[in-house]
C-alpha cells in the first residue's frame, strides 16, 4: 500500500510539473510573439509615413493612396498594441506623427468602416503631446 502511495505521489508531481513548464513555457513565447509583432508595426508604420512624405512632394497619387491604405492597417495594428507598458510612448509618439499626416492629407478610406476607426484613433493624437 505505501509504495502504491508513493508512485502515485510521484506520478502526479511529474504530470503537475510538466503543466506547469508546458503553461510557463506558452506564456514566455506569447510574449515574444506580442513584442516581435509591436516591433513591426512600428518599423512599418515608420518607413510608410517616411515614404508617404517623399511621395507627396513628387505628387505620385496612386502610389500615396496604396501606402495610405497600408498607413490605415498599421494605425490600427499598433494601436491595438497600446497596452505594452514598455512602447507606450512609443508608439503614442508614432500615432501623433501619423495624424499630424493625415490632418495633411485629403485622403479618406473608401470602406466607411475602416475610415471610422482610423479616425476614431487618430482623433486622440492630433494635438501634440504635452
Amino acid at each position: 500500500m505505501k509504495k502504491r502511495w508513493i508512485f502515485l505521489i510521484a506520478v502526479s508531481t511529474l504530470v503537475l510539473g510538466f503543466l506547469a513548464g508546458g503553461w510557463a513555457g506558452i506564456r514566455y513565447w506569447q510574449s515574444v510573439d506580442e513584442d516581435h509583432l509591436v516591433y513591426q508595426f512600428i518599423t512599418d508604420t515608420k518607413t510608410h509615413l517616411s515614404l508617404l512624405t517623399s511621395l507627396q512632394n513628387s505628387n505620385q497619387e496612386e502610389a500615396v493612396q496604396l501606402l495610405e491604405m497600408k498607413l490605415d492597417s498599421d494605425v490600427l495594428g499598433i494601436n491595438s498594441m497600446l497596452e505594452s507598458p514598455e512602447l507606450k510612448c512609443e508608439i503614442s509618439e508614432l500615432l501623433s506623427t501619423a495624424a499630424q499626416h493625415r490632418k495633411s492629407t485629403n485622403y479618406r478610406s473608401s470602406s466607411d468602416k475602416v475610415a471610422l476607426a482610423v479616425n476614431q484613433v487618430l482623433e486622440k493624437y492630433e494635438q501634440p503631446n504635452d
